[in-house]
């Protein structure tokens, strides 16, 4: 979930230089040392906005193809459970 090669603040969400996170530079914007690797690890929550978008778009579906994923982990494993439509 997301791209690690995108590197942004933790604070204020702007997007920062990959040469400053590896050298631990602060935040260009915020001057806060938050940089890190613009991914979701375990533990920490989805972007409710990202999340809102999913299940809109699985409800809708007619058809929801789930590939790659043991649906083990919460909440991402509800998803399919969200469809009218046709699981696969």
């Amino acid at each position: 979930h997301g791209n690690i090669e995108r590197i942004k603040c933790d604070n204020c969400k702007s997007l920062a230089d990959k040469a400053h996170f590896l050298t631990m530079a602060v935040c260009e914007n915020c001057h806060q040392d938050k940089l890190r690797p613009d991914v979701i690890l375990f533990g920490e929550q989805l972007p409710q906005d990202v999340w809102n978008c999913a299940i809109d778009e699985v409800e809708k579906s007619e058809l929801l193809i789930v590939i790659g994923t043991s649906l083990e982990v919460y909440p991402a494993n509800q998803l399919p459970k969200m469809t009218k439509g046709k699981t696969v």
